[in-house]
């Protein structure tokens, strides 16, 4: 003996889960709980839901797509995605030839105001015969707090100011592109190029 779909304990009502519902199923809720009878996940449940369609005891709702974000959506979306790669580019950290050959430097926030205290030092001892303040950095993947003249760090600072710059005028560039597009696909077109 097959138990029916109402014996299953399921409510009567139904949405196609997709717009092809023999492959994909059709949802519902049960006590607030969402459920999906998949045809092949839950086969008798299935079974028993599509017996229900053919003799009218199972009401179902055609699947609706979701609608289509408008152009303001889309753009405020990629703006902020944008905003985030280059907040992202930004503390990822930077290149600098300040110590005579290519080293990396941390970019996160603390390492920003180490590197501004750094420039300030550097700028007040400037005169100084000897003077040094040590920056992190890293020559061949090995991280070290280095010693740096005035000169360096000041030439460190040059460095870190072109570099986020770039990335600033880069993402600016391209939210420009973004606000300026006339469709959701050329908004997409323009992210995907990123």
């Amino acid at each position: 003996m097959n138990i029916t779909f109402a014996q299953m304990g399921f409510l009567p009502n139904v949405t196609e889960s997709s717009a092809t519902p023999n492959a994909d199923g059709y949802v519902g809720t049960f006590g607030g709980y969402p459920y999906h009878i998949h045809p092949t996940e839950t086969p008798d449940s299935f079974a028993a839901l599509v017996s229900a369609i053919k003799d009218g005891s199972a009401i179902v709702a055609k699947y609706l797509p979701p609608a289509a974000p408008s152009l303001e959506k889309v753009k405020a979306d990629r703006v902020a995605e944008l905003a985030a790669v280059c907040q992202a580019q930004i503390v990822g950290g930077f290149a600098s030839s300040a110590l005579a050959i290519e080293t990396a430097y941390p970019s996160l926030g603390t390492d920003q105001l180490n590197l501004q205290s750094a420039v300030q030092a550097a700028a007040w001892n400037a005169g100084e015969a000897g003077w040094t303040t040590p920056l992190w950095c890293a020559q061949g993947g090995t991280w070290a707090f280095a010693e740096h003249t005035a000169a360096q760090v000041q030439a460190v600072n040059v460095d870190w100011v072109a570099y986020r710059r770039a990335a600033q005028q880069k993402y600016a560039d391209l939210i420009r592109l973004v606000n300026e597009a006339a469709t959701v696909e050329a908004v997409n077109a323009i992210f995907a190029a990123t």
